[in-house]
Parts: C-alpha cells; sequence; structure tokens
C-alpha cells in the first residue's frame, strides 16, 4: 500500500508504524489490512499538516513523499496505550 501510493518511511516511522502494527494486531477482533490502510491515511493527513505547518519554501519530492515517526505516533493505539493494555483493564474493573 505504501509503495503504490509512492511513500517511504524514515527510520523513525518505519520504527513507530511497526510498533502500531504490533499494538494493532494485539488488540481484539484485528483481521484483515484496514486498520493499517486507516492507520497510514492519517499517518499521510499528519504529514500534510506537519508541513503545511512548518515549511517555509517549495518542497522536494523526499519531503512530500516521507512519512516520519512524528506522522504515526499521535495515533491513539501508541499515545493512549488503546490495545490488549485497555482490554485488560476492563476485564479486570
Amino acid at each position: 500500500m505504501r509503495d503504490e501510493r509512492n511513500y517511504t518511511f524514515d527510520a523513525g516511522g518505519s520504527r513507530a508504524m511497526t510498533e502500531y502494527i504490533t499494538h494493532r494486531r494485539a488488540q481484539p477482533h484485528f483481521a484483515n489490512a484496514r486498520p493499517i490502510r486507516t492507520a497510514l491515511d492519517r499517518a499521510r493527513l499528519r504529514q500534510t499538516n506537519r508541513l503545511f505547518e512548518t515549511v517555509t519554501g517549495p518542497l522536494d519530492p523526499v519531503a512530500l513523499g516521507t512519512i516520519t515517526g512524528a506522522d504515526i505516533r499521535p495515533s491513539r493505539v501508541l499515545a493512549r496505550g488503546l490495545g490488549v493494555d485497555r482490554a485488560t483493564k476492563e476485564t479486570s474493573a
């Protein structure tokens, strides 16, 4: 999916996406690529906002196609620790 859309991850983005997938796969009812596709779409939106807010000049194709850890880490799966931890807390309450 990432290659089809001409996006790449920098080192931080690759680590963050690997962590996201690990957490997401541990969640109940994870069954297909839809959550991963949605995560990539949201990361692209965050990347667009980040570039719009920080870049003052022309952008090169590399900057336009690079997703960083900062674009993935705000995901609620990573930011709030949702997943197995949440399910464990809910069942033990």
